[in-house]
C-alpha cells in the first residue's frame, strides 16, 4: 500500500466537507442550547473535549517521530495520515484561548481557598504558559514533519516527542489537577500524556487500518495499542497505590469520589475500556491478525478514554454522572473540526523527498528493495520488501 493510497483517507473525507460542515455545526448547535440551561456543565464541556482531542491529535502527528526514534521502518506508507493530524494546532489554540476567555464560567479558581497562593495559580498565567506551551509544541511538530520530508528529522523528532510530555504534563497539572486547590498529585502529569499516546495510537489505527493490505502491520499497530494500554494501566496503579498504602489525605480525595456511588460504576466501566479491557481482547492473536477486530479495539479504547476525561474532570466539580446535549454536541463539533482540518492538513502533504532510512539514522543498505537501495514512495517515505514498488 503506497503512502498516497493510504492519505487518500484525508482526502476523500474532504469531498464529503459539506456534511462534516453540517455535523460542526449541528453540534456547535446542541452546545448552545444547552448553554442558557447549565452554562458551568456546557463550557467545562468544552474543557473535557479539549483535553481529549487536543493531546489526540498531538499525539497522532508524533507517532511517527516515536516510532523512527525506536528505530522501527514500518510507518512509510502510514505516516502521513497520521502527521496531518497537525492541522489540528490552530483549532486547540483558539479552544484554548476561548476557555481562556470565559474561565469564570466554569472553573473554580474564583474559591477563597486559592487566594493567597501566589503567582503560579494565577488564572491568567494559567493560560499564558499553557498557551505558550501549546504552541511551542505544533511549531516543534511542524517542524519534524517539515524534516522528515525532507529526509530528515532526528534532532526535530528528540525535541518534539520530550516537548509533547512536558506541554501535556504542565496542562493536566493547570486544567485539570488545577480544579482541585487541595489535590496534587507527582504521578499525574506522566500518566496524562501517557494515556495521551494511547489514544493517538487507537486513532492512528482506527485512520489507516481499514485500508490497510499487510496483516504485519495491522499486527504492529495491534501490539502498540496493547503496550500502551498497559503502560497506562501501570501509571494509574502507581499512582493509585502510593494514595492507598499511605493513606495520604492531599491526594485520598481523588479516590474517594470516584470509588464511591454515584462514580462508582463509571469507574468500573473504565476498568473494562481502558485498563483491563484492551489488554483482554489483544492478547489474543485472531484479533490483532484481523483488521475489522483492531478497529472495533481502537475503537473501543477511543471511546473509553473520552469517558476517561469525563471522569477526570466532572466529579471535581460537583457534576453529576450523566452525559447530557453539552458533552455529546461539544464532541460531535471536535470530531468534525478534527477531520477538516486534517483533510486540509493533508493537502500540503503530497510528495516529498527523503528516505525514512536516513529520518532512522541508519544505512539505506538496511532497506532492501527488489531493485536494491531505498525506494521512496509518493509520500517521501521509505517503501522496504513487499512495500517497494518495482
Amino acid at each position: 500500500m503506497s503512502s498516497s493510497e493510504n492519505m487518500a483517507i484525508l482526502p476523500g473525507l474532504m469531498r464529503r466537507w459539506w456534511l462534516w460542515a453540517v455535523l460542526l455545526a449541528a453540534g456547535l448547535a446542541a452546545w448552545s442550547y444547552a448553554l442558557p440551561a447549565d452554562a458551568p456543565r456546557a463550557w467545562r464541556a468544552v474543557l473535557i473535549n479539549f483535553i481529549y482531542f487536543c493531546p489526540l491529535a498531538a499525539g497522532m502527528a508524533l507517532w511517527p517521530a516515536i516510532v523512527t526514534l525506536a528505530r522501527g521502518r514500518w510507518t512509510g506508507p502510514y505516516a502521513p495520515t497520521a502527521m496531518a493530524a497537525v492541522g489540528f494546532g490552530p483549532v486547540s489554540l483558539a479552544t484554548l484561548a476561548v476557555l481562556w476567555r470565559c474561565w469564570p464560567q466554569w472553573a473554580t479558581w474564583s474559591d477563597p481557598a486559592r487566594q493567597g497562593l501566589g503567582f503560579w495559580l494565577d488564572p491568567n498565567f494559567i493560560f499564558i504558559r499553557d498557551l505558550a506551551s501549546l504552541a511551542v509544541l505544533w511549531v516543534l511538530t511542524l517542524w519534524f514533519i517539515c524534516a522528515r520530508r525532507r529526509g530528515g528529522g532526528g534532532v526535530s523528532s528528540v525535541l518534539a516527542v520530550v516537548w509533547f510530555c512536558l506541554a501535556f504534563t504542565l496542562i493536566a497539572g493547570d486544567l485539570v489537577m488545577g480544579l482541585d486547590v487541595h489535590w496534587y498529585s507527582t504521578l499525574f502529569g506522566g500518566y496524562f500524556f501517557m494515556s495521551a499516546l494511547l489514544t493517538a495510537v487507537a486513532g492512528w489505527a482506527l485512520l489507516t487500518l481499514w485500508r490497510m493490505t499487510e496483516l504485519q502491520r495491522v499486527r504492529d499497530m495491534g501490539n502498540l495499542v496493547l503496550a500502551f494500554s498497559i503502560l497506562t494501566t501501570y501509571m494509574m496503579f502507581s499512582q493509585l497505590l502510593p494514595i492507598w498504602f499511605e493513606n495520604l489525605p492531599q491526594e485520598v480525595r481523588f479516590v474517594t469520589v470516584r470509588m464511591n456511588p454515584p462514580w462508582q460504576l463509571i469507574s468500573v466501566v473504565l476498568l473494562a475500556t481502558v485498563y483491563v479491557g484492551p489488554l483482554a481482547l489483544l492478547i489474543w492473536r485472531g484479533v490483532k491478525w484481523h483488521r475489522l477486530p483492531m478497529m472495533l479495539v481502537s475503537l473501543y479504547v477511543l471511546a473509553g478514554t473520552w469517558i476517561e476525561r469525563w471522569w477526570e474532570v466532572t466529579p471535581t466539580v460537583g457534576g453529576r454522572p450523566v452525559v447530557g446535549l453539552a458533552e455529546l454536541g461539544m464532541a460531535l463539533a471536535f470530531i468534525s473540526a478534527m477531520v477538516l482540518s486534517m483533510a486540509v492538513a493533508a493537502r500540503f502533504l503530497g510528495p516529498s523527498s527523503g528516505c525514512a532510512a536516513r529520518v532512522a539514522g541508519v544505512s539505506p543498505a538496511r532497506f532492501p528493495t527488489a531493485g536494491g537501495g531505498c525506494a521512496t514512495t509518493a509520500g517521501g517515505d521509505c517503501a522496504t520488501g513487499s512495500e517497494a514498488k518495482p
